[in-house]
C-alpha cells in the first residue's frame, strides 16, 4: 500500500472526516506528494551524462575499467555503470583478462 493509498483510506473514515486538522493535514500531505511527482517526472535523467565519453572512450581493443575511468575523468563505479549500459545496448563487448592471480573486467566497442 502506498503512503497515497494510505492517506486516502484516511481521509473516507468518519473519525478523521470530523476533525478539521487532520483533514487539512492529510490534505497537505497529498499536495506534497503531488508536488514532488511532479519534480521527479521533470529532472532530467543524470545517469546517460558520461555515456558518450565513455563510448568515446572505448576502442577495438579490451581495456580495463581504472584506463577507461581516467581517460573520461570519472570514477570506476560510474564508469562501470555506463559500461554496462553500452553492453545492453550492444555497443559495447564485456570481457575479462588475467592479471596476475586476478580476473580483471574489461571493456571494448562491440
Amino acid at each position: 500500500m502506498t503512503k497515497r493509498e494510505v492517506i486516502t483510506a484516511m481521509l473516507s473514515d468518519v473519525a478523521v472526516n470530523g476533525n478539521a486538522d487532520y483533514v487539512a493535514y492529510l490534505e497537505n500531505e497529498i499536495k506534497l506528494l503531488d508536488k514532488k511527482n511532479a519534480r521527479a517526472k521533470s529532472a532530467p535523467k543524470k545517469a546517460d551524462q558520461f555515456i558518450d565519453a565513455v563510448y568515446g572512450a572505448l576502442t577495438g581493443d579490451p581495456q580495463l575499467i581504472a584506463d577507461i575511468a581516467d581517460k573520461v575523468g570519472i570514477s570506476a563505479a560510474k564508469a562501470t555503470a555506463r559500461l554496462n549500459k553500452l553492453v545492453a545496448d550492444g555497443k559495447a563487448v564485456k570481457g575479462s583478462v588475467k592479471v596476475g592471480k586476478a580476473k580483471k573486467v574489461t571493456y571494448c566497442l562491440g
